[in-house]
């Protein structure tokens, strides 16, 4: 029995030693192919330099791997990309960019801008990455070619894990993308079509108002709201007749009497701003979204038949003439003088209406005098006057604070 044990130990220590050795030859030979990949990645240009960075594109610790350098290796790393010709570059910098180091950053940035003029296809591709300094080079690269890179960036439509940020890209590229964007409106896959209709709707392309309306005719109830939404950013005249019904609709979803709304104002005719006024005038508990949304329309929503109270907070989201006037008006009002206070800020139009409040002989609350010194602290004009007045010294602990909250 003794020896039995004792083969039994043998034979288990005998297999210990040899994965123990195993394990020592896989060490070995991790810290030798990591020491040549190092090497290849810091050396001089070279064609297993150019085929080690491809291949990299795969690895999964190819972003481990690049943060085991040090900062100056970082960004002689990010330097040799610029050895070579090849779209895999764009790949493993695109990667590479998710890395802290400021320095490296800015120069794989360069690489990727540099070579999406050349590969514009695979520069688009990349709207797939989520972190904050990829989107930001990437969006830059782009941009930096546009017009090679819009058909491909419009492409990404398709790709689900591309799909928001090509949207998110495309808005900033403004109307330029209208006509490409417009012919996705046909596209058999309901998710592009959809894509396509928001990023209308972000850039206010007009011209595609009519197939997006016909999409909403055609629309599932699901997929009405973010077509709505998309049209009400139009601003097509042709489109009001869909939104005044709609606001007559009490039943209607608050995402969407949100839309109806913006929908009316970014129209702005006579009609559509006597539709929103008499949206408010019922009282609604959405009512400050409507005045806002009048806002919107410009002068134009200064002319809905409102209660001074509510065209003034119309008037606060305006930066017009006709908007300071009825800012200044509202001064007159005891009961609203306050609030058009909180709202004079940045208008030097209104400067000298609210210097007559502090040099005048009618009592002012203290939060009412500190409103109005708010107001006039805000601007270089209402700064002058609040001298020329010389009231510094009454009012100079209100003068100080609001100069200490710029």
């Amino acid at each position: 029995m003794a020896g039995k044990l004792s083969s039994r130990i043998k034979r288990a220590i005998s297999s210990s030693l040899a994965l123990f050795a195993v394990a020592g030859i896989l060490a070995a030979s991790n810290a030798y192919i990591q020491n040549r990949d190092r090497q290849l990645a810091l050396g001089p240009q070279s064609k297993a330099q150019e085929d080690f960075f491809a291949n990299a594109v795969d690895r999964p610790d190819a972003v481990a791997f690049f943060k085991r350098f040090t900062p100056s290796q970082k960004l002689r790393v990010a330097q040799n990309l610029r050895n070579h010709d090849n779209p895999d570059m764009i790949r493993i910098a695109a990667i590479w960019l998710s890395d802290f180091d400021a320095n490296a950053r800015q120069e794989l940035a360069e690489v990727v801008k540099d070579l999406t003029p050349k590969f514009p296809d695979v520069g688009a591709e990349q709207l797939g990455h989520t972190g904050g300094f990829q989107k930001l080079a990437v969006f830059a690269a782009l941009r930096a070619a546009s017009d090679k890179t819009l058909p491909f960036v419009i492409q990404q439509l398709g790709v689900p894990e591309r799909r928001a940020n090509a949207v998110e890209y495309l808005a900033s590229v403004g109307p330029k993308a209208g006509p490409l964007l417009e012919s996705k409106l046909a596209d058999k896959d309901r998710e592009v079509r959809l894509a396509a209709t928001d990023a209308l709707g972000k850039i206010a392309y007009r011209p595609a108002a009519p197939k997006i309306r016909q999409l909403l005719r055609a629309a599932e109830q699901a997929d009405r709201s973010p077509i709505l939404a998309s049209l009400a950013n139009l601003g097509d005249p042709a489109s009001e007749p869909i939104f005044a019904s709609l606001a007559k609709n009490p039943n209607l979803p608050a995402a969407d009497r949100a839309s109806v709304f913006l929908g009316l104002a970014r129209i702005g005719s006579r009609s559509a701003v006597d539709a929103l006024a008499k949206l408010a005038t019922n009282g609604p508990p959405d009512k400050p979204q409507i005045l806002e949304s009048l806002s919107l329309a410009g002068d134009a929503g200064l002319a809905a038949q409102l209660p001074q109270k509510d065209l003034l907070e119309v008037a606060g989201g305006i930066q017009s003439q006709k908007a300071d006037s009825i800012i200044v008006q509202a001064l007159s009002n005891p009961n609203l003088r306050t609030r058009a206070a909180e709202l004079a800020l940045g208008r030097p139009r209104v400067a000298p209406a609210l210097t007559l409040l502090l040099i005048g002989g009618e009592k002012l609350s203290g939060s009412t005098v500190e409103r109005i010194v708010d107001a006039l602290a805000s601007t270089a004009e209402g700064r002058a006057a609040f001298k020329r007045a010389n009231l510094e010294q009454k009012y100079r602990g209100f003068m100080q604070r609001a100069l200490s909250r710029d």
